[in-house]
């Protein structure tokens, strides 16, 4: 049977090439998980339109991942560790450490944001 692979397969074939698999292979696993499509005359043109449609959502994920992190520019985060008097820290600090600490800067944020609009401040010059 052939088919036009939706992803990248190790033994099978890279993404959108044409492969000739048994059967069984394509009805009962490639075609149920999404990793292929049957190749037919119109096939062609559903792997092209499925394409667009992955590259679209692509763009908006980074396109919103940079916004995001052009937001985040310039953020400090302070992690309190012990250290000798040269500055050298004992342990690690590790990136659950950093999620912690980050998601404590966003609850805290979060809080300031609430109590300033129940007071009815306004924190558009900016408070951060």
């Amino acid at each position: 049977m052939n088919v036009i692979l939706l992803e990248d397969l190790k033994g099978v074939g890279a993404k959108g090439a044409l492969v000739h698999v048994k059967p069984g292979y394509a009805r009962n696993y490639l075609l149920p998980q999404r990793l292929a499509i049957p190749a037919g005359n119109r096939a062609a043109n559903l792997f092209q339109e499925l394409q667009r449609q992955r590259q679209v959502q692509d763009d908006k994920r980074i396109a919103t991942a940079r916004a995001e992190a052009a937001r985040l520019e310039g953020v400090e985060i302070n992690i309190p560790a012990q250290a000798n008097d040269e500055d050298t820290l004992f342990g690690s600090i590790t990136s659950a450490d950093v999620a912690k600490h980050a998601l404590l800067l966003c609850a805290a944020c979060a809080f300031v944001f609430v109590l300033s609009r129940s007071h009815g401040l306004d924190l558009s010059a900016g408070f951060f």
